[in-house]
């Protein structure tokens, strides 16, 4: 097998479990399904996986011993790892949304891709998020995603 792709369901890690005070605590039970991820690369054994989730599991706060697990058991399976936070809207995703990618390689250490978009909003404006790359495309935004759909914008009859 050449690739696994999979994104382990993110609830235990989200910031919307920092108000949960077993969340809080590490004790909420989903938390395991990062080791069924490890599982499925233990026995199918592929050349290279890519895990996606929260950019909140990379937190150095109560996430950190499950990320720290995750890339021990990775790594002693004999995988080569890398980990960054990516912003969507820097691929060309109408959408200003940050996710933890995981990469592991047998072959090598992994690679991650480069941005291929950049652009204004709310918060780059506000300087409050990540430098400004320099790119050739501009950002996407969702009406120019939708805009492309014939049914968009809808038509408004006046009867």
């Amino acid at each position: 097998m050449d690739l696994i792709v999979g994104g382990p369901p993110c609830t235990p890690f989200s910031k919307s479990g920092y108000w949960i005070d077993y969340k809080r605590a590490g004790l909420d039970p989903d938390r395991y399904l990062l080791d069924h991820y490890v599982r499925f690369v233990k026995e199918l054994k592929p050349r290279a996986f890519i895990m996606e989730n929260v950019h909140a599991l990379a937190y150095d706060n109560h996430n950190r011993s499950s990320l720290d697990a995750l890339l021990e058991s990775l790594e002693d399976l004999g995988y080569a790892i890398g980990r960054k936070v990516l912003v969507a809207a820097e691929f060309g995703v109408p959408q200003v949304r940050q996710r933890l990618f995981i990469l592991g390689s047998r072959l090598g250490t992994p690679a991650f891709p480069t941005e291929t978009h950049a652009g204004g909003n709310e918060r780059r404006q506000l300087g409050c998020f990540f430098p400004r790359a320099q790119h050739d495309r501009p950002a996407v935004w969702s009406w120019n995603a939708y805009g492309r759909c014939s049914a968009y914008p809808p038509t408004i009859h006046d009867n």
